[in-house]
């Protein structure tokens, strides 16, 4: 059963109930209206007969009745007056009863003879008649029950007639309010019958970019649309980004495979002529394994990188400990002789406590990448400055070089994977060494910032939250060297960036 038919069987039946509850008590207060002005002009016309009652003296004994004149008053109209006597015979009544008398056997004389007058119905000869009885009690004892009725067969065929009225009133109230219910109800979810249409146009035909009508109301089926409408743009948003994280995919794939069918070709080449030129000379065979091992660890390096990059974008979270940013510049700057020992490396701290709450081998790794790169594209006798400050909340680690720098159209681009400046094609990079940078810095919620200038160096800066408690995220202590998830391999000397600036 469909939404708009439940609806209306809702709202139908729920008027019904409301009809039929409402008829019934409009019955009942007519017809007790009715019966109370039936009950009024009995006691009315009694209490006239009372007013002409007379004493009379009979062979039973002494009996109270209305005077014949006024008995007589009463032989045209519905209003029939009968007086009985202590044993409940009838010595008394209206001319139009002619023959008939009206009841008044053992159990209305035990009740009249409490001495209270009272009204009930009774069916005589298949006519029900409404009479009041008036008793007559002298010290205890019943002297005579005056008796006045009235048919009830114009009040019950009046009843009949509005029973009819109201069952098929009620019916025909009913079936109006059915199809009343159903139009109110095709007009209320007409603007949801069309939300659903467009949704099922959008999901037929994957059109990310459509949008279900708003009406502009503000009630509960505008405020879906609106929900609905959101929805589809986080949706067309997440489409987009997995779009263009295919898109990357296929391309780091692509420059992957291009970058390692060089080195590829140059170790099948010197293996084929180690393996085909048994009376090769020392000094040529010494330069094909050479090459052999150079090729070896470039594809290292680049393996090294791609996993770490593989893990970024598989969203890896990091381990988190108290880590000293001196310590680390420091220990990667002993190391700058074996990258590049024609270029002078300086390290520059102000602040004795320059602490972050990070991953202390991914920050290694990424001094290491910012030097590596700053040594390579440094020329000989020129310098590299790595230097640490401390503020109130952060800690900044700035690498400034005087090499050959940046051409600003290869600013926007330095940090896209794959990515080399022409000047920098020459360094034996493969232009992985700063996204890989980017990522180790967003994964500490830090900010990264490159300045450059052709022939002027180039400034990295890396500003870095300060730990300043020795607590975690979730409020637990941590003591150095705790650990909140698996620990990443450490890189090594095959792992450092070769990437262009």
């Amino acid at each position: 059963m469909s939404l708009r038919l439940r609806l209306t069987f809702l709202a139908g039946s729920v008027l019904a109930i409301t009809l039929v509850v409402y008829y019934l008590f409009t019955y009942i207060l007519i017809s007790r209206a009715i019966y109370a002005e039936i009950d009024q002009a009995l006691t009315t016309h009694a209490r006239d007969a009372v007013n002409h009652m007379e004493t009379r003296s009979t062979p039973q004994g002494l009996q109270i009745g209305p005077r014949p004149e006024y008995s007589d008053a009463f032989a045209h109209s519905g209003t029939f007056v009968q007086v009985v006597g202590s044993d409940g015979r009838p010595f008394s009544r209206s001319p139009n009863l002619n023959d008939e008398e009206l009841p008044s056997g053992p159990a209305v004389l035990e009740r009249a003879r409490q001495g209270e007058p009272f009204v009930e119905t009774v069916l005589v000869r298949g006519t029900s008649l409404r009479i009041y009885h008036h008793p007559y009690v002298v010290q205890g004892r019943l002297v005579s029950m005056l008796q006045i009725a009235r048919s009830l067969a114009d009040v019950e065929a009046s009843l009949r007639q509005l029973r009819v009225i109201i069952l098929v009133g009620g019916g025909m109230s009913i079936v109006a309010a059915m199809g009343l219910a159903y139009l109110i109800a095709h007009a209320g979810l007409l603007p949801l019958e069309r939300l659903a249409q467009a949704a099922h146009v959008i999901g037929q035909t994957q059109d990310l970019s459509k949008r279900v009508p708003q009406a502009g109301a503000h009630d509960e089926v505008g405020r879906l649309a609106v929900t609905f409408n959101r929805m589809l743009d986080r949706l067309q948003s997440s489409y987009a980004r997995v779009a263009e994280a295919l898109a990357a995919q296929r391309r780091l794939v692509a420059d992957a495979s291009h970058e390692l069918r060089t080195p590829l070709t140059v170790i099948r080449g010197n293996v084929a002529l180690l393996r085909d030129i048994p009376d090769l000379s020392e000094a040529d065979r010494m330069a094909a394994l050479n090459d052999i091992d150079a090729e070896s660890e470039r594809m290292s390096r680049l393996v090294s990188d791609m996993l770490a990059l593989a893990r970024a974008d598989a969203g890896e979270t990091v381990r988190r400990e108290r880590v000293d940013i001196n310590a680390i510049a420091a220990d990667v700057c002993r190391q700058a002789p074996y990258f590049n020992a024609l270029v002078a490396v300086n390290v520059e701290t102000t602040d004795n406590d320059v602490c972050v709450y990070g991953d202390p081998d991914l920050l290694r790794q990424l001094v290491l990448i910012l030097l590596d790169n700053a040594l390579k594209y440094t020329p000989a006798g020129g310098s590299v400055t790595v230097s640490t400050t401390g503020e109130d909340r952060s800690v900044y680690l700035v690498v400034q070089d005087t090499g050959i720098g940046m051409r600003q159209a290869d600013l926007a681009n330095a940090f896209d994977r794959f990515y080399q400046a022409d000047r920098a094609r020459q360094s034996g990079g493969f232009g992985l060494g700063l996204s890989i940078a980017k990522w180790i810095v967003e994964a500490h919620g830090a900010e990264l910032d490159i300045k450059s200038a052709p022939d002027e160096g180039t400034t990295v800066s890396v500003k870095l939250p300060r730990d300043t408690s020795v607590f975690s995220g979730d409020g637990a202590k941590l003591e150095p060297g705790a650990k909140t998830n698996g620990k990443p391999p450490a890189p090594n000397r095959a792992g450092v960036s070769q990437g262009a600036e």
